[in-house]
């Protein structure tokens, strides 16, 4: 291979010298390790449970390829690498880092709060069948709106596009000629039906979904850091159990969430939460001062200064400004303005973490074996990807020859989707695409009822006939792989897809070309910086194998009544995907 990294055939010999050596050599049969153990590093013994365990739980793509003592040495290999990764990240006093103590502190709080909820929050949410379907009708949900639009990165050009639009312009003209959306700019700005709950997706406000008439153009609405007009044109009925899951879940979080809701104030008066005035003071003077509070624009003093205390803990000013601060609407000042506001905001963002957190710990789930194993497991991992990140990833580079030598190498990694043009109908159920099919049968030309029934809007005036390439592989992947699977001029289905069922016929389809290099770089060098992390962390390990072998201890005899012959042909069965 020209790509310059390929694995060297005499590397992996030494490596096998090595693992046998640290396998085989490191239990010198002075050293006596206790009944059960296979293996020891420094105090720590791995019993043939931890081993056996171990190996069963890899999944089936990391599983070793060898069999019988080759096998065995991988697996171990594997096993005591994660415990000199440890020690090492000790050794270098990353156990003391602040950045990856914040870290797991923020996972054990999300971790005991997500089982106070499971656990502990009284009661059960009780939702019906008619609260269910009122919803669906009152929210709106029921039907679908075929909605156009054009998206812009800058705010005066949409209002400009707005006056034009409002003075007589033409729509999808202006689309053609704005819309920085690749389908919104092909098709006139049309986008398709779309229901409620995917206009909140693309951050259309209800009232609006709901109100706008149709043919009038929005006034300009922000999506993101982008803005947007939108306009509505035909409405369909959207069936009742097609959203029924969907409006159970939300039904579900808004019930849930009083329910939770409750149970903070329950413990704000159980743990006599008060809001302190000197930490208020500070706030409000410093919100005179600036729009937006940063951590950075308080003092180390006036970040320790409590602005709420409870019965065994407080929140401070530092604690309130650092969660504030990743919400959008501080830009605007939100949360600094009066001592309303700031209940609000701490109720909103902070209240209702560090409540139920302290409502986990006081009803002792953070003593439990599970949860103590949990977090062990969880700062051992954090301490072995901050060490793996500093010796492996970052010091990795790729240069551009190394990207196209991998290009050149790999062109079947880089040629785009096989594109076709076919003719499609698509309907709501298999009923009416059998029905569909027998009038095909009978000598219906595919075209003419795509015309007449297509749900797919965008497709109806073409008589059904649609393009597939590299977009919809990703939004249609069943219709997709149905399509790339047909023989051409067959009419296929009824086909299941995500809007309904599919009947079509492939009228041409061309093979992907290859693309060029300058279209594909960034992946050719983040699958190069792949390649090169898997050669440098085992380079490593085997370093570290080496530095740490007088204090690894392996009982040849006991790894192998841990992973007996049946077991690892079972597994390796398994991964060929033959264990019935």
């Amino acid at each position: 291979m020209s790509s310059g990294h390929a694995v060297n055939p005499w590397r992996l010999i030494i490596k096998s010298m090595l693992v046998a050596f640290l396998v085989a050599g490191c239990s010198d049969p002075v050293v006596q390790l206790p009944a059960g153990s296979v293996a020891r590093v420094d105090s720590t013994l791995i019993d043939a449970e931890y081993v056996r365990g171990f190996v069963d739980r890899v999944s089936p793509g990391l599983r070793s390829p060898n069999t019988g003592d080759e096998a065995r040495r991988d697996y171990m290999r594997s096993i005591l690498a994660r415990h000199l990764l440890e020690i090492e990240a000790r050794a270098r006093g990353l156990h003391e880092d602040e950045v990856i103590q914040t870290e797991f502190r923020r996972l054990w709080r999300q971790r005991l709060i997500e089982a106070y909820r499971r656990q502990i929050l009284p009661g059960e949410v009780e939702i019906s069948e008619e609260e269910i379907r009122a919803y669906f009708v009152e929210s709106g949900l029921d039907r679908r709106r075929q909605m156009a639009g054009i998206l812009v990165d800058d705010e005066a050009l949409a209002q400009r596009i707005g006056q034009e639009l409002a003075a007589g312009a033409e729509f999808g003209q202006l689309a053609r000629a704005h819309s920085i959306d690749e389908r919104s700019r092909e098709q006139d700005g049309v986008l398709g039906f779309i229901d409620l709950l995917q206009a909140r997706r693309l951050q259309v406000p209800d009232v609006l979904f709901r109100d706008l008439p149709a043919g009038r153009v929005s006034e300009v609405l922000p999506m993101g850091r982008r803005f947007q007009l939108i306009r509505f044109g035909p409405e369909q009925p959207v069936p009742y159990k097609e959203l029924r899951a969907d409006i159970y879940e939300l039904i579900y979080k808004r019930k849930f969430g009083e329910l939770e809701k409750r149970e903070v104030q329950r413990l704000e008066r159980r743990l006599d939460l008060k809001m302190v005035p000197q930490g208020l003071a500070i706030l409000l003077e410093k919100g005179d001062l600036y729009t937006r509070l940063r951590s950075e624009q308080l003092s180390d003093e006036e970040h320790q200064v409590a602005l709420f205390t409870y019965k065994g803990g407080q929140i401070t000013l530092g604690d309130y400004v650092e969660i504030l601060s990743r919400d959008m609407r501080s830009l605007s000042g939100w949360g600094l303005n009066d001592e309303a506001e700031v209940r609000e905001v701490a109720s909103e963002l902070v209240l209702t973490q560090v409540m139920l957190f302290e409502g986990a710990k006081r009803a002792g789930i953070a003593d439990r074996p599970n949860q103590r194993a949990w977090a062990e497991n969880t700062q051992r991992r954090l301490l072995i990807e901050e060490l793996r990140r500093r010796e492996v990833v970052d010091p990795l580079s790729v240069t551009r020859q190394e990207a196209r030598n991998y290009y050149e190498d790999h062109e079947a990694l880089f040629v785009e989707s096989d594109e076709y043009i076919l003719v499609e109908v698509l309907v709501g159920t298999e009923e009416e695409a059998r029905a569909l099919r027998q009038q095909i049968d009978a000598g219906m030309t595919i075209s003419a009822l795509a015309q007449e029934y297509t749900q797919r809007a965008d497709a109806k005036e073409e008589a059904g006939l649609m393009h597939m390439g590299d977009y919809e592989r990703l939004a249609m992947p069943q219709l997709y792989k149905a399509v790339s699977e047909a023989e051409k001029e067959r009419i296929v289905g009824p086909v299941q897809v995500r809007d309904g069922y599919s009947l079509f016929k492939v009228m041409d389809r061309r093979p992907g070309q290859l693309k060029p290099f300058d279209q594909v770089e960034r992946k050719a060098r983040a699958l190069v910086r792949a390649e090169k992390k898997e050669v440098r962390f085992e380079d490593w390990i085997d370093q570290l194998m080496e530095e740490y072998a007088d204090r690894i201890a392996v009982s040849q005899e006991m790894l192998a009544q841990a992973l007996p012959d049946t077991f690892l042909t079972r597994l390796a069965a398994a991964g060929n995907g033959s264990d019935k």
